[in-house]
């Protein structure tokens, strides 16, 4: 998997050393991207839509058009609420069982992006790093009382790569701020994940969980306003 992802960087260092270059800045950003199943991930558990929230920080080499940066998003895809008359032995009452299924991924970047005339600055860029899916369930005994019991039951690791391009917006009027319009490929490792059908119970209450393995196979718009820093 890795061998793509250093032939991209090696590009990115490439292009961006013969790029336009800007003076040296930081960049902190916020993005939002209700990513998308694609190709294993999609063929496996269906069309599944992951609204993320994620932050990063990048970092300019001087004199060059070249960003390095690392970040960092979670995202849910798929939420079930059961109800259990079984927590208890010997009690009969309602349970609320609530069970998310999340995903964490933590990476580096490697970004170019020229400085142009104008307010448009576009970039391609990759990133490298780990994806953390797990499931966590909580149970009250209703909507608004503190869980009687939550934790996390289910979750897997595995490494990834992302490559994508975009623009960012650059107005003088906005100061600081800035508005980036992005579109990512994600792709990672096999991985063991659950989605919202893959737990089953018997008459007497007991769970089970039939994971599924594939690929996280992701089309990822996103939207991001950034702040310059120096």
């Amino acid at each position: 998997m890795r061998s793509p992802l250093l032939f991209l960087l090696f590009l990115l260092t490439f292009l961006g050393c013969r790029l336009p270059s800007h003076a040296q800045d930081f960049y902190f950003g916020a993005t939002l991207s209700p990513s998308i199943s694609h190709g294993e991930l999609k063929k496996d558990a269906g069309t599944l839509i992951l609204p993320s929230l994620g932050i990063d920080v990048l970092y300019q080499v001087p004199e060059t058009p070249i960003f390095i940066g690392s970040a960092l998003s979670y995202g849910q895809y798929g939420t079930k609420l059961t109800i259990d008359h079984e927590i208890i032995d010997g009690v009969e009452q309602s349970w609320r069982i609530r069970r998310n299924n999340n995903f964490v991924t933590l990476s580096g970047i490697v970004r170019v992006m020229p400085a142009l005339p104008g307010i448009v600055r576009p970039f391609i860029e990759g990133q490298l790093g780990g994806l953390h899916t797990y499931t966590r369930s909580k149970v009250r005994e209703d909507r608004f009382s503190e869980p009687y019991s939550e934790g996390t039951e289910f979750y897997d690791w595995a490494e990834f790569w992302q490559f994508g391009a975009g623009m960012v917006l650059t107005p003088k009027s906005w100061g600081r701020l800035s508005l980036e319009l992005r579109m990512d490929y994600l792709h990672s490792a096999i991985t063991e994940y659950l989605t919202s059908k893959d737990t089953s119970y018997d008459s007497e209450g007991a769970y089970y969980f039939h994971p599924r393995r594939s690929p996280f196979e992701l089309l990822r718009p996103g939207v991001a306003v950034r702040i310059l820093l120096d």
